[in-house]
């Protein structure tokens, strides 16, 4: 959010999506972080002055996952409402789609991220032991700015051809996906237990990201003010982080 909607506010020149329901679906956005706040407040199997350890199972999990299925099935709906608006466009650009090739590209495109998530998961781990970090900084620095490059392209690529609708829909989604898929799959696995005492701060920046993301999508703000906004606070976050670990 912070990043990919932040520059994709900023460098676009006119960020205008057609769809009203973006207030609403962006609030489920909000869903998986309050059940993952639940998990943090609920899942708790250790507590004193130094640790605070909280288990992710099998049914925070298994919640997880279902918050994007139902996820899925709202967007479903509201498509079958908007769908006879936009048939005969639709039709006209399905005439010149290649679904064979799509299909191929998916494929290959599959196997490659399943193949670098590996190869992203051991090098993040030894260029942690090398320079002596934690994973976590790692992750929130080198992996996760390296797996949004990707979104920060298609969003703004989206927004200057205006496919706004697209771009921010992107965003949405893959802030879904984030939480309800990656880590709800993960703990579904395998529970998970971490200690959280040295990330309060991390989790209330990723809540007000989220209540921002809420507020810019409902009053349809749109703009530059809105993405620097956003960016100042993932500024925020880094400075932060570095701090931990200088």
């Amino acid at each position: 959010i912070t990043l990919v909607l932040s520059i994709t506010l900023i460098l676009a020149k006119n960020v205008n999506p057609h769809r009203d329901f973006f207030a609403k679906d962006s609030s489920w956005a909000l869903f998986p972080v309050l059940i993952f706040i639940a998990v943090l407040m609920g899942g708790v199997v250790k507590q004193d002055s130094n640790e605070y350890i909280t288990e992710i199972n099998r049914v925070y999990a298994f919640a997880l996952l279902s918050l994007m299925v139902g996820y899925i099935l709202f967007l479903l709906r509201h498509d079958k409402d908007t769908l006879e608006i936009s048939n005969e466009i639709d039709i006209e650009e399905s005439a010149n789609f290649n679904w064979l090739r799509v299909t191929l590209l998916l494929i290959v495109g599959f196997i490659f991220v399943v193949k670098g998530a590996d190869y992203t998961i051991l090098s993040a781990s030894n260029i942690a032991k090398s320079f002596g970090v934690s994973e976590w900084f790692v992750g929130v620095i080198l992996v996760a700015l390296g797996t949004s490059t990707p979104e920060l392209i298609v969003s703004i690529v989206a927004a200057i051809k205006g496919k706004a609708d697209m771009a921010i829909g992107n965003i949405i989604g893959s802030n879904m996906a984030n939480i309800s898929i990656a880590l709800g799959l993960a703990a579904f696995v395998k529970p998970i237990r971490l200690d959280i005492a040295p990330y309060f701060f991390d989790i209330s920046i990723m809540v007000i990201a989220t209540l921002m993301l809420v507020f810019i999508t409902a009053n349809k703000m749109y703009n530059k003010p809105a993405g620097i906004s956003l960016l100042a606070l993932l500024l925020i976050f880094f400075e932060h982080t570095i701090k931990e670990i200088v």
